[in-house]
């Protein structure tokens, strides 16, 4: 059993791997688990959406290293009455530590929305799940 932030890391480091190998098949095997897995697991709706095309289901991981996943998002805020009123561009950076990891939000803080984007990642990326 993995964490939700171990599977992406994986799937990524499967992808890169067949990129780098030339084995379309594979990549694109790894590619539709991987969205399988956003779709499944990571926050999506409720004001939660992408910047990116929908290649990932409404969320896109920009970038992974050794030390970190990022996932880039917009959210569409909502006024006193009910209505959108407007979007803020942020960026979720999830670097491990010895005890799970740690959740980073950048982009603006309207309607201290960074606290609720962290807490949503950090319960999200440290699911334990089974992928088969």
């Amino acid at each position: 059993m993995n964490t939700v932030a171990c599977e992406i890391v994986q799937r990524l480091a499967s992808i890169q791997h067949c990129r780098n190998n030339g084995n379309k098949e594979w990549e694109e095997k790894h590619t539709a688990k991987l969205a399988d897995l956003c779709q499944r697991f990571l926050p999506h709706g409720s004001g939660i959406d992408m910047t990116y095309p929908d290649s990932l289901h409404g969320l896109y991981i920009e970038k992974t290293s050794s030390v970190r996943i990022v996932i880039a998002l917009a959210y569409h805020h909502m006024n006193e009455h009910g209505y959108y009123d407007g979007w803020t561009d942020h960026t979720i950076i999830a670097t491990p530590r010895f005890d799970g990891i740690d959740v980073r939000v950048t982009g603006s803080n309207r309607n201290d929305i960074k606290d609720y984007l962290g807490e949503l990642y950090h319960m999200a990326l440290n699911q334990k799940i089974e992928i088969s």
